[in-house]
């Protein structure tokens, strides 16, 4: 929906960000952030199984970064506008 609005004000649109966005809004919902929640409330009862989770979160984060990398790496990732 920014589309038009990115197009306008930055002479670009980008083809991976559907892409992107149907992988990374889902992956942080379900994974990173629950896991670094659940590595907070750990905390006081066990400091291992804490460190456990967010090393769990730390390490879906690398993955999920490596995938949108990978998009944007690719070379029908933008397209550029004429002003």
């Amino acid at each position: 929906m920014l589309m038009p609005i990115t197009a306008l004000f930055f002479q670009q649109i980008s083809l991976v960000s559907l892409l992107a966005n149907i992988i990374a809004v889902p992956w942080m919902s379900v994974l990173s952030i629950p896991t670094a929640l659940i590595s907070v409330l750990f905390m006081p009862i066990s400091e291992p199984l804490a460190q456990w989770f967010m090393m769990l979160s730390l390490q879906s984060l690398t993955w999920l970064w490596y995938y949108l990398d990978f998009l944007s790496n690719q070379t029908y990732a933008i397209i550029t506008l004429p002003l």
